[in-house]
């Protein structure tokens, strides 16, 4: 999914909670929260997906 959607995810994370939401921990750490909450919404999407039996064929 990350490879699909480059920076999408991020820039809608970043729209939506604001510009220093990801600077919590300091500007060193800002993109491990970036990327830790990227993998949070993928893994909320999946879990939806499994939760309702939609699986996709490849």
């Amino acid at each position: 999914m990350w490879q699909l959607t480059p920076g999408f995810f991020t820039g809608t994370l970043r729209t939506h909670l604001g510009r220093g939401v990801f600077e919590v921990f300091g500007t060193p750490f800002a993109p491990i929260v970036q990327r830790l909450a990227v993998l949070l919404v993928f893994w909320l999407i999946l879990f939806w997906m499994h939760r309702r039996k939609i699986f996709l064929r490849i």
